[in-house]
């Protein structure tokens, strides 16, 4: 089966709205679930190295994304992985 081109790029530019809700929302937040590291963390978080990886043209530089992305970065589990 062949993806279409216009349906990777109707998702792409849904994905960077989302991306943008995330990053509102760890504006007041920490992690995704409240102030405490869970399992949404470790889905998100490797959903947006996934998203990355693939080169896709995503807001990584969002501010509050990039704290998020940087505090689980140091976490050393995260660096374990």
């Amino acid at each position: 089966e062949r993806i279409a081109a216009e349906w990777g790029e109707i998702s792409e530019a849904a994905t960077a709205e989302a991306i943008g809700l995330f990053d509102a929302h760890l504006a007041n937040h920490a992690f995704l679930a409240g102030d405490t590291f869970s399992i949404a963390d470790i889905t998100f978080g490797v959903s947006l190295d996934f998203f990355q990886a693939l080169k896709l043209k995503l807001p990584f530089e969002l501010p509050h994304l990039s704290r998020y992305r940087a505090d689980l970065a140091s976490r050393p589990s995260w660096a374990a992985r």
